[in-house]
């Protein structure tokens, strides 16, 4: 028995089929996908939100890391700025 494909892929510069609407953009290959019309909506939040799940398990270690050594760096300026401030006679 054939599977029911719902999903189209649509070439830029293509006209939509009836009753499909765009669910996301494939930048890579520069395509639209494509699904029935109430279907694009729930499978478009969806990729949203497993997108936003994803990226956010890539960017909060970064943005730890960034912040440690943000700090860090503010340290050692501090630091240097007191040796300075030592030798200057100030402090």
């Amino acid at each position: 028995m054939k599977a029911l494909r719902v999903r189209k892929t649509i070439r830029e510069a293509e006209p939509l089929p009836r009753w499909y609407g765009g669910a996301w953009w494939n930048v890579d290959t520069r395509t639209v996908v494509c699904y029935p019309w109430p279907l694009n909506l729930v499978l478009a939040l969806c990729r949203t939100w497993w997108l936003r799940v994803r990226w956010r398990a890539i960017r909060d270690p970064l943005e730890e890391a960034y912040a440690i050594g943000y700090r860090k760096g503010q340290h050692d300026a501090h630091k240097e700025w007191f040796v300075e401030e030592v030798r200057k006679g100030a402090l």
